[in-house]
């Protein structure tokens, strides 16, 4: 590397022996010139090829990369049009009895923050487009929450995150 500028870069290891060795996968994302930084990123399998990964990034908006091969390469990042005040997001691939759906995706549900500045109020998304398009579902909280985790309990959603700055 020639410049003292932050390397900014994110990557995807994976892992055949239930994590006792791990191998980078080729594509790692990096963008230097376009964009500050790609942080905490998170990331569900669509379908049986195609991921969605996302970031929270400084630019106001939730930045976006996909793997149509399992996730071997990736595509250069992309704005979406979810707004994003540098704020941790959380992506959970719901699971239902069919898997199908009905649909060509799986169904995609975010914690995030719409806003360009603000960590409230807390809301989740849904996506059954691989993250192509977003339809709004609720506030899960109109206060200040950030650092959003989801996990499915049956056919719950379980969501945890700091409230109020704690």
């Amino acid at each position: 590397r020639d410049s003292d500028a932050p390397l900014c870069a994110t990557g995807v290891l994976a892992s055949e022996n239930r994590g006792e060795n791990w191998t980078m996968l080729e594509g790692v994302i990096t963008d230097v010139a376009s964009i500050a930084d790609y942080q905490e990123a998170t990331l569900e399998l669509c379908s049986a090829t195609r991921w969605l990964m996302l970031f929270r990034t400084t630019k106001g908006f939730i930045y976006k990369s996909t793997s149509t091969d399992s996730g071997s390469s990736w595509a250069a990042s992309v704005p979406t049009t979810l707004l994003n005040p540098h704020s941790r997001v959380n992506l959970l691939a719901r699971r239902t009895g069919d898997e199908s759906g009905g649909s060509r995706y799986r169904e995609l549900l975010l914690a995030y923050n719409p806003s360009k500045t603000l960590r409230q109020p807390l809301s989740l998304a849904r996506s059954n487009t691989c993250g192509e398009t977003w339809e709004y579902v609720k506030d899960l909280y109109s206060g200040h929450g950030s650092y959003p985790t989801m996990v499915q309990v049956g056919e719950d959603l379980v969501t945890t995150f700091t409230r109020d700055g704690k």
